[in-house]
């Protein structure tokens, strides 16, 4: 079951998105390290932001998958909007992308753009799609 996530929540998202940080390599490419309360405030701001969202995937009460996103001024107009994936966490990454998909859709999105990292060794195309 995919639903938003709550306050409850964060522990495991944090979990999770330490994980995510390590398979991605992020700190190894950039040199920029995890700091977890960055993550903390990040995730807790985006469940709040009426224009953000942290969805779950939840299986027999376990939070096992997770992905964020928020939803922005279209570069080219903006009377539109757009949204942006910022994390994929745990495996359900395809589930997950189509209820953000929905999400942003519902609430006016025109497009919505997936997560690319660049570093200085270039693009880092390394994504939780394709599960």
């Amino acid at each position: 079951m995919i639903r938003e996530a709550e306050e409850k929540d964060i522990p495991r998202i944090l979990e999770m998105g330490r994980e995510y940080y390590k398979r991605m390599e992020f700190e190894e490419a950039s040199g920029v390290s995890l700091e977890e309360e960055s993550l903390q405030k990040f995730v807790r701001h985006l469940i709040k932001l009426p224009q953000g969202t942290v969805l779950v995937c939840e299986e027999e009460g376990n939070v096992v998958a997770g992905i964020a996103g928020s939803l922005y001024p279209w570069v080219g107009n903006r009377n539109f909007m757009g949204a942006q994936e910022h994390a994929v966490y745990g495996d359900r990454s395809e589930e997950l992308r189509k209820a953000f998909d929905a999400w942003a859709l519902s609430r006016g999105a025109i497009a919505s753009i997936i997560s690319c990292y660049v570093t200085q060794e270039g693009p880092r195309i390394r994504r939780n799609y394709g599960n």
